[in-house]
């Protein structure tokens, strides 16, 4: 018998409306999921509101921001979790639970789901906001066709916003006549912790 997504099972819970989930997946590796989660975790922050980011993908970025953010001596194999002023970020380890992290009362559940992360693809389909992440210079736009053309038939397509990095304005304009999704170029905004205005008008006019 298939499993169902456990967020699917937490949005039955009488208390699931207090706070609003936003998975981010990307089309490919090393496109800028994690940097653009700790974005939004950190907008939402300066708005004064909780957040949760969520590491669901095995790539270990939270543990080395961990190790950035405590020091080289601290030992990140003891904590399950840390917090960033209101941001609590949520590592993959192997006793993460989503939906014990869903039934804290966070203002905002952000999801890092990474690439091709088939285990916990349900969560991302469940989400209130879905986010793809990818590049769409020359070279790489082939793959966010690809990962479109792949899942166009899943029923809730429609609603997933397409953030493009590494591409000029032209090559934005020829994905949005093959994508009929919002798609949109995330500004350049190399600190994380730092958001630019540019960022602040993207997040606000197209992601929310």
């Amino acid at each position: 018998m298939k499993r169902r997504p456990i967020l699917l099972n937490k949005l039955n819970l009488k208390n699931r409306d207090k706070g609003k989930v936003i998975a981010v997946s990307g089309v490919s590796r090393a496109v800028g999921v994690t940097h653009l989660v700790i974005v939004l975790g950190n907008y939402f922050e300066k708005l004064g509101k909780k957040v949760a980011l969520i590491e669901m993908n095995a790539n270990k970025a939270f543990e080395k921001i961990e190790k950035a953010y405590e020091g080289v001596h601290f030992n990140v194999d003891e904590t399950t979790f840390f917090n960033i002023k209101r941001c609590t970020y949520y590592k993959n380890t192997k006793g993460l639970s989503l939906i014990d992290i869903l039934a804290k009362n966070y203002d905002y559940y952000i999801l890092d789901i990474g690439f091709k992360n088939e285990k916990y693809f349900g969560e991302f389909l469940r989400a209130d906001i879905q986010v793809v992440v990818g590049m769409v210079s020359e070279w790489k736009k082939d793959e966010v066709l690809h990962f479109y053309n792949t899942n166009k038939d899943t029923p809730s397509n429609y609603n997933w916003i397409y953030a493009c990095t590494y591409g000029s304005n032209s090559d934005i304009k020829d994905m949005q006549k093959i994508i009929d999704n919002k798609i949109f170029s995330i500004p350049f905004n190399p600190d994380p912790f730092i958001i630019k205005p540019e960022m602040k008008k993207v997040i606000q006019e197209v992601m929310l």
